[in-house]
């Protein structure tokens, strides 16, 4: 597959620049630059948020920090890891949820050695090593679930139908805890080796849930949430827009986005419920975002078959980036990846879905402003990934 990333490289008019030469700058056109609508607003006539700079040069830089000789570091999984232990009773835990039915108050609820859960499809129980006090109401009191399916796996693309019962699981202990407590954040994600700050190789997400719903939001999240105000201030939701496949209502200073946000060559994959497609701004090589079809404002509010749709959507894409990455950096392919979810339990809002992978890439400038370099436009990557969904293995076919 490297070759055919040769091929798109230096394919039409995708390089604007001078062939295997950086020219000190003198380039025939500047870097395409884009920006990730769903975390940019406009706040005093200045664009506030992330912003691409499409620069295929850029992929001409020396690489002798970094020769392409890695060794592969993924661990192996055990059958007999310590989660598999709990859900075939081996063990003690605090059991919030199977993926069909809310067991108990993640709040209150005492650690029990529980039956064997083999039958079920996934399990949510308290995370041991909580950082928050479930208890203590003066001390930021909060709760860690671990949400895991009973199957031993590895990664989303082992298997469809376990991500979806790792879906379903967390949407029954997120109802079901906001059924006790009103709404309350929410933080839910999935790391996927050892790159990603994962200490545990059995494939599992991981769900905060904390008081201070109000006045406590993180920065990544106020820029989600100051982008989808801003868009309802213009009367629209690109998600919606996105979804329903209508012309793109931008405003202010982003009009010149408009011809490309919703260009047709980053869809990889849709159902009813759900589409895949790289993101058009991407953060990092590769990142593919999902929306749900349906304007829902965080993942305890998924139905049945969306919840199916949405696991489906995560093991493909988990598939796709995996020998497209190895390919483009010349290595082992790339296993580490993390699965963010950006969501919103205080107002309305459209939840979407970030797969980034994981690699050290980002420094500089792009810390700072922030700003992403890319030598390679996502376009390219949905191409590539789309040629791969020719010859899907039999269990990744629907």
């Amino acid at each position: 597959m490297t070759n055919l990333f040769i091929q798109f490289y230096n394919e039409g008019n995708d390089r604007a620049f001078v062939e295997n030469s950086n020219d000190w700058g003198r380039m025939e056109r500047s870097a395409d630059t884009r920006y990730d609508l769903f975390q940019t607003f406009v706040e005093d006539s200045v664009i506030v948020g992330f912003q691409l700079a499409l620069a295929p040069i850029r992929g001409s830089r020396p690489r002798e920090q970094y020769p392409k000789t890695k060794t592969k570091v993924m661990p192996e999984l055990s059958p007999e890891n310590v989660l598999s232990r709990i859900i075939r009773g081996g063990d003690e835990a605090v059991l919030i949820s199977t993926s069909k039915e809310f067991k108990g108050d993640p709040f209150s609820a005492l650690p029990v050695k529980i039956e064997d859960l083999s039958s079920e499809d996934a399990v949510s129980i308290v995370n041991r090593f909580s950082i928050f006090s479930r208890v203590d109401p003066s001390n930021r009191r909060g709760v860690m679930l671990v949400v895991v399916p009973t199957e031993v796996l590895q990664f989303p693309r082992d298997s469809p139908s376990a991500t979806s019962a790792i879906i379903r699981a967390i949407t029954t202990s997120v109802s079901g805890t906001f059924d006790i407590h009103g709404p309350m954040r929410l933080t839910t994600f999935f790391n996927i080796g050892p790159k990603s700050g994962s200490s545990l190789i059995q494939l599992h997400a991981q769900v905060y849930i904390f008081d201070g719903l109000e006045h406590r939001v993180g920065s990544t999240e106020y820029v989600f949430f100051k982008s989808y105000d801003y868009q309802k201030k213009h009367d629209m939701c690109l998600a919606c827009q996105l979804t329903e496949r209508t012309s793109a209502n931008l405003a202010d200073g982003l009009d010149d986005q408009r011809s490309t946000f919703l260009r047709s060559d980053l869809d990889l994959w849709e159902d009813e419920h759900m589409i895949l497609r790289l993101a058009y701004a991407p953060l990092r090589y590769a990142h593919l975002r999902i929306f749900p079809k349906r304007h829902i404002a965080h993942i305890g509010d998924l139905e049945g078959e969306e919840c199916d749709s949405l696991g489906y959507a995560i093991s493909l894409g988990d598939y796709l980036m995996k020998d497209i990455l190895g390919s483009f950096w010349g290595t082992i392919p790339e296993d580490d990846r993390s699965v963010i979810f950006r969501q919103r339990t205080d107002g309305d809002f459209h939840m979407l879905v970030d797969m980034l992978p994981v690699y050290m890439g980002l420094g500089g400038a792009e810390l700072i402003i922030p700003l992403s370099i890319h030598s390679k436009k996502p376009e390219q990557f949905a191409k590539l990934m789309r040629k791969t969904m020719e010859d899907l293995p039999d269990y990744l076919q629907r």
